[in-house]
């Protein structure tokens, strides 16, 4: 896909592989239990970055919530 939207995005991929779901074998590496690390990838996002957590768990992490935080006021992610 390809953004084509006037608003930054920023793209934050889970790469812990973890997941109760009985598909997940079927997924690419890295993942994050539930969506590969490729299917983050988009076309015109201002930036990624990646975390140490799985799908549900990331929700969690102050790790994500100060990546968010980062992104909001300056336009990217912390590398």
């Amino acid at each position: 896909p390809v953004w084509k939207e006037p608003r930054d995005l920023g793209l934050i991929a889970g790469t812990h592989e973890f997941s109760l779901n009985p598909f997940h074998a079927r997924l690419p590496s890295p993942h994050d239990g539930i969506v590969s690390l490729e299917e983050t990838r988009i076309e015109g996002a201002k930036d990624t970055v990646e975390i140490h957590a799985n799908h549900t768990g990331m929700l969690f992490r102050r790790e994500l919530a100060e990546q968010v935080t980062a992104f909001l006021r300056r336009g990217q992610f912390r590398h």
